[in-house]
């Protein structure tokens, strides 16, 4: 079984070229995590100060802050989809192109031993499967985990004796004593 890494090094001459949009998938995925933190802190402003203290200036400025915060937030999911799309198309067009350039390459007794169906089976599925993997599982793993980090910091953030209270609670009530 391959490690990640025996992996990443195999494909650094694909991925290598796509640096920039790398950078943009980063920051993408960055302002739709931070998005959907600030959405989650708007919520106590939104809250206290309007219905509770009936702050009418606070009124009137969440509402941009709210457009403000999902603008940034679906900007970034449409920055890091357009991004990984970018580099995920790139890869595959490169790698069916190896793909072919080693067919060419092969003794005619190999296509003597595999159907071509089989061949080109394998060739589709199999770079599509690398396509995935690389425009959307990777890409979404990473966002989700900086939404996590962000959503975290935003209850630190707001109650740390509150967040510490949970944590606790959580660790110790999923704790199996035989």
């Amino acid at each position: 079984m391959y490690s990640l890494k025996d992996v990443l090094k195999r494909f650094t001459p694909f991925y290598k070229d796509y640096i920039p949009s790398f950078i943009l998938v980063v920051i993408g995925m960055v302002l739709a995590s931070g998005g959907t933190a600030a959405s989650a802190y708007l919520v106590k402003p939104l809250l206290d100060e309007i219905f509770i203290n009936k702050d009418r200036e606070m009124l009137s400025l969440l509402p941009y802050a709210i457009i403000v915060v999902y603008a940034a937030k679906e900007g970034g999911k449409y920055l890091q989809a357009c991004s990984t799309a970018y580099i995920g198309q790139h890869i595959i067009k490169r790698l069916r192109e190896n793909i072919l350039e080693n067919l060419l390459r092969l003794d005619l007794t190999f296509f003597h031993t595999y159907r071509t169906g089989e061949l080109i089976s394998r060739n589709t599925s199999d770079v599509e499967r690398i396509r995935s993997v690389v425009s959307s599982m990777i890409p979404e793993f990473l966002r989700e985990s900086f939404t996590i980090m962000g959503l975290m910091s935003v209850v630190i953030y707001q109650s740390p004796k509150l967040a510490f209270f949970c944590a606790h609670y959580y660790a110790f009530s999923h704790l199996s004593i035989t």
